[in-house]
């Protein structure tokens, strides 16, 4: 188990954009379209307590900060994530929100 706050995606999102848009120090840029370099340099320029709506304003894109527990669906600011054995990918976990974990104790309780 660990924990997801939305708190440190936004810390950590310069660094996700840049794993995601370069490969071996160069920045991999789509034809006609946004220069990935600029887009991390204004992330790296944001403070870390940065608010989620000024990463999507840079990047075009609310999901580089969502955190969407899979029972309901909702963006929260807290998720538990769930692995069986080693994750080697994110398809390999269930992330689930406190209010849903709250509602499976209930159920396991009656």
């Amino acid at each position: 188990m660990m924990v997801i706050r939305k708190s440190d995606l936004v810390a950590q999102v310069a660094d996700n954009w840049r794993l995601a848009h370069q490969r071996r120090g160069e920045w991999l840029v789509p034809p006609g379209g946004p220069d990935p370099a600029e887009i991390y340099h204004a992330l790296q320029a944001l403070a870390p307590d940065a608010a989620p709506e000024a990463i999507a304003t840079i990047t075009g894109d609310a999901r580089w900060t969502a955190n969407i527990c899979q029972e309901c669906g909702e963006d929260r600011d807290v998720l538990v994530a769930f692995g069986a054995g080693e994750v080697t990918h994110p398809t390999d976990m269930a992330f689930l929100c406190l209010a849903c974990l709250e509602a499976g104790a209930q159920l396991a309780r009656v």
